[in-house]
């Protein structure tokens, strides 16, 4: 089973590697990757569908793909606790620059790897420009217009240097017009 061709190509690049690395700056607050641990680890046997993952969060709801929609799936969030799932981006990259805008509205804590106290405003600038160009066109300039919009905002803004309206201005900008993400319970596949 294959990810969709965005994903693979940033497999062939290493970014997932990066991003797993604990000693690597490249980090997402809350996103873990890659998952290695078995999917009953997360939810109960009884409840899996065919879903191919890619990352874990905190909470230890997964990130992935819903097989029966490949070969461009959204990204889904499977949550491990109730039968839900949300598709959350149209594919890899919008799920990548989705993530860095929540980063920025709601900041980072001490414990966020890569990441002093504080710092989240650097972060996200750093971040912007390592992924930028390993991205596609349209999502490069989603990743330019947020590096813009957090610099444009106050130097006092290091720890949420995005506020909320323009957070979901950038939010919206990343959903194509003619797609609307689906909410569903597990239990229907």
């Amino acid at each position: 089973m294959k990810f969709p061709p965005k994903h693979e190509r940033l497999l062939t690049k290493g970014l997932f590697k990066s991003l797993s690395d604990k000693e690597n700056n490249l980090a997402i607050y809350d996103v873990k990757f890659p998952v290695e641990t078995p999917l009953e680890n997360y939810i109960s046997p009884d409840r899996i569908v065919e879903v191919l993952p890619f990352a874990v969060n905190g909470a230890g709801d997964i990130w992935g793909y819903l097989v029966a929609k490949l070969p461009e799936a959204p990204v889904t969030l499977f949550y491990h606790d109730d039968t839900i799932a949300e598709e959350q981006a149209s594919d890899i990259e919008s799920f990548f620059v989705l993530q860095l805008i929540r980063d920025a509205i709601y900041g980072t804590n001490e414990t966020h790897p890569g990441v002093p106290k504080g710092e989240t405003r650097e972060h996200i600038l750093r971040m912007c420009d390592l992924l930028r160009p390993m991205f596609s066109p349209t999502s490069m300039q989603h990743l330019l217009d947020l590096k813009n919009t957090v610099e444009q905002a106050p130097e006092n803004y290091n720890i949420h240097p995005l506020d909320e309206q323009s957070g979901e201005q950038l939010i919206k900008s990343l959903q194509p017009q003619n797609q609307i993400f689906d909410t569903y319970d597990w239990q229907d596949f």
